[in-house]
């Protein structure tokens, strides 16, 4: 049966090796198992060292390596149907020209001693 389409559902094995009559069964095994055959294709990427190393740390803090991160990133793309994350050409206002700006300028007032000294009054 194992060449037939049926093949894949009876399977037949031995029943113990002690057992005083060795007898062979047939059992269904689409009702217990469901086997699939899951082929794996290999993806070779190229990433900077150092990127590398520091995605290792942390994916080894979460309990993952690598391939289980890049999967789990791949299946949640194909699962929304786009990039699992915000990708934007918007940078950080944190960071933008006036507030670099206004941060330098504070820089340089408290190494010249321009600083304004308040008390902490507490409500």
């Amino acid at each position: 049966m194992q060449g037939s389409p049926e093949g894949a559902y009876q399977e037949v094995c031995n029943v113990g090796a002690d057992a005083v009559n060795r007898a062979k069964i047939v059992v269904p095994v689409r009702k217990i198992f469901r086997f699939s055959s899951i082929s794996m294709a290999q993806v070779n990427i190229r990433i900077d060292d150092d990127l590398k190393e520091k995605a290792d740390f942390l994916f080894d803090e979460l309990g993952l390596n690598m391939t289980t991160a890049i999967n789990m990133f791949v299946k949640q793309a194909v699962r929304q149907g786009r990039i699992p994350f915000d990708i934007t050409t918007h940078t950080d206002q944190l960071y933008s020209d006036s507030n670099m700006r206004v941060l330098r300028q504070s820089i340089a007032d408290a190494n010249a001693g321009k600083l304004t000294e308040y008390d902490l009054i507490e409500a």
